[in-house]
């Protein structure tokens, strides 16, 4: 398992180092990388006036006036830093996503769950979670006179409130995933062809789940990998 372990850290050391190194083009080409703009601006005049002009809309003023006898020196607005560069890209954990994340990876799910509370048993003191005001403007405190002794109280009205507690959580049956690694690739279709020539039946081999496995599971599986 350590040796695994090890195996799995040097790959990625190895991709990251390779993103590194890749120009714009070759990253943007890679599935495993993604460029970063990062676009300085710097002004003309904080560069000496002999480096001046290797810096595009700067130039040299050779002539500063009467009014200053420090010599030529650099000017001409601003220039850019190009610190653009390739990194690897970040995968994220299902429990990491958002749901639009969440909704474009297969091996995930988006589960709802969304919970209504009654504004009228929520705590009327505090900001946090189960305060009347966090759940502001569904929830609202307000005075309200009233009680055996006629007194001011403070009350929280305004009905029902929504708590999203929905989540991301990974799928653990994917259709065509044949060997179960979590991807689909030609391993799964081959693995499928395998099955269906032996008369061997597999629900993860099942993409239509008509409990039959043929061609059109085949096919399925084909069009899968090929959307992806």
């Amino acid at each position: 398992m350590n040796f695994f372990l090890i195996i799995i850290s040097l790959l990625g050391s190895f991709i990251q180092a390779q993103c590194d190194d890749l120009l714009e083009n070759q990253c943007t080409s890679s599935s495993d990388c993604e460029w970063v703009e990062n676009i300085d601006y710097e002004s003309c005049s904080n560069l000496a006036w002999q480096v001046c002009e290797n810096y595009f809309g700067c130039y040299v003023d050779s002539e500063p006036g009467w009014y200053d006898s420090s010599g030529p020196y650099c000017t001409g607005g601003t220039y850019q830093i190009d610190n653009s560069y390739c990194k690897e890209i970040e995968v994220l954990e299902c429990f990491e996503m958002n749901e639009s994340e969440c909704s474009d990876d297969d091996g995930c799910d988006w589960i709802e769950d969304i919970e209504i509370i009654n504004c009228s048993t929520l705590s009327t003191s505090g900001w946090g979670v189960g305060s009347c005001e966090y759940y502001y403007p569904d929830c609202y405190n307000y005075l309200a006179y009233g009680g055996w002794y006629g007194s001011w109280t403070t009350e929280c009205g305004g009905g029902t409130a929504q708590i999203d507690n929905s989540y991301c959580e990974e799928v653990s049956f994917i259709p065509g995933d044949v060997n179960s690694d979590g991807s689909l690739n030609i391993s799964d279709i081959v693995l499928m062809v395998d099955l269906i020539l032996s008369l061997e039946y597999d629900n993860y081999s099942d993409m239509n789940q008509d409990g039959i496995l043929n061609i059109m599971d085949i096919i399925e599986l084909v069009n899968m990998i090929l959307e992806r």
